[in-house]
């Protein structure tokens, strides 16, 4: 007897640097000294004020199911961290969405912004600069976008130009991926830069009506140099048709935890959070109910083990 796989899935391959990983896990079981290249993964443990705050949940009975896209006092968190930080204009709450983790936050994005192409018609188009993070394909992909690569390479620092940017966009394009600091690059565009690339996006918006910029920052405090991370979703002109997206995997060494989160301001913004509720609600329903706790914890209470985590990181970098 055999089980039939829907053909989405079986054309899905898996992802390199899980399989990897897994890999080197069961390696390390069996007595093998193993080095790994492979996630993304802090070797310092959570912080344990975040521990303590989920474990003070915990037994204060916040075992409960919660709101899908997260608890009032999470979501205000989210956005004043939003606002504050990153400079992200007009964000309350009804802009922020909770998810599992920052992957978890790209599918339902993702699947909330493309339709699958009807019969006769082409895909909508999603823009990816590359070298790319390897689940932004896959994702893209199994929501029904055809994925458009914008190439990059060393004498550009692995930076897509305004003028690459102006090239790729067209009536199909849906969205556009940037990831900076980039993985697995490692790069990092300035705030000139990124202003630049704006300036497209708001230039060809009779062109692109449609499209959406999806900004993953998820490594923005791991950064060296005296460098200072600026996020696009904060020039005015295309605030509102940026979604920022962020979680607490990479900052907080929290990858286990699965909390990933967005923001998106305006009516537009607060309409495409509350389509993220309604698919989230048929999926995950919400995260794990006490890492609310751990992730206000995290985002207000812990600047200090996040700065001693990124001088480390900063010292094995030089």
């Amino acid at each position: 007897m055999t089980i039939r796989i829907a053909e989405r899935v079986r054309q899905l391959k898996p992802s390199v640097t899980v399989a990897v990983a897994n890999r080197a896990k069961q390696m390390v079981r069996e007595g093998v000294d193993v080095l790994q290249f492979t996630l993304g993964e802090p070797d310092f443990d959570t912080p344990q004020r975040i521990k303590d705050a989920a474990i003070k949940a915990m037994q204060a009975g916040e075992t409960k199911y919660m709101p899908t896209l997260g608890d009032p006092e999470t979501r205000k968190v989210v956005a004043d961290k939003l606002t504050n930080e990153n400079k992200i204009p007009g964000l309350t709450p009804e802009h922020i969405a909770i998810s599992s983790g920052g992957k978890h936050t790209l599918f339902v994005l993702l699947h909330c912004l493309v339709d699958p192409p009807a019969p006769g018609e082409q895909a909508a188009e999603a823009i990816i600069p590359v070298p790319a993070w390897v689940s932004y394909r896959p994702i893209c992909e199994m929501a029904g976008a055809e994925v458009r690569e914008i190439p990059t390479g060393p004498e550009t620092s692995f930076k897509i130009s305004p003028e690459q940017l102006r090239e790729a966009i067209n009536p199909r394009s849906r969205v556009l991926f940037l990831n900076s600091p980039s993985n697995p690059c490692g790069t990092m565009y300035s705030e000139s830069e990124l202003r630049a690339l704006a300036k497209v996006v708001h230039e060809t918006r009779d062109t692109a009506p449609d499209l959406v910029v999806i900004t993953d920052e998820i490594y923005e405090k791991i950064v060296y140099g005296g460098i200072d991370h600026f996020s696009i979703g904060s020039v005015p002109e295309i605030a509102e048709r940026t979604v920022t997206v962020n979680g607490l995997s990479k900052a907080f060494a929290m990858t286990g935890w699965r909390v990933g989160y967005c923001g998106c301001p305006g009516e537009a913004g607060a309409a495409l959070i509350k389509a993220m509720g309604t698919l989230q609600g048929q999926m995950t329903t919400n995260i794990t109910s006490f890492n609310y706790a751990a992730t206000r914890c995290a985002l207000t209470e812990c600047a200090e083990e996040v700065e001693e985590m990124r001088r480390a990181f900063g010292e094995r970098a030089v």
